[in-house]
């Protein structure tokens, strides 16, 4: 179980709910920040802390398009709060951004499946 913290002012933390409780577009409302992205863009939007290691092997970002994510994003990882990981990158890790009105793209196209040695 993560802990969600650090909302960036500007959304509605009503819907922060929706980012991890598998809501999906349109017949759940995403969690928008007002303001565009010369409000929001090259900051943090919101943190995931969990108490005890994890291994997450895949996720995925829905947004519209562009115009509303803006450009140039980063899902980034930390085990330890200082060195940071990028997760959005086909050699990094199994996520991808999902843009949902330009026909479903994917962004990177491709993954790696990340695996567990457990």
């Amino acid at each position: 179980q993560a802990t969600y913290g650090s909302l960036l002012s500007g959304a509605d933390s009503s819907r922060l709910a929706n980012v991890y409780n598998g809501a999906v577009w349109p017949s759940d409302p995403f969690l928008v920040w007002n303001g565009g992205t010369s409000q929001f863009g090259g900051k943090v939007l919101f943190t995931m802390t969990f108490n005890s290691a994890v291994d997450i092997r895949s996720g995925q970002l829905e947004t519209t398009n562009d115009e509303s994510m803006g450009s140039n994003c980063y899902i980034e990882a930390s085990a330890d709060g200082s060195t940071w990981k990028e997760l959005l990158t086909p050699a990094n890790g199994a996520f991808q951004i999902k843009y949902l009105a330009e026909s479903n793209l994917l962004y990177p196209s491709s993954i790696t499946a990340a695996t567990c040695s457990r």
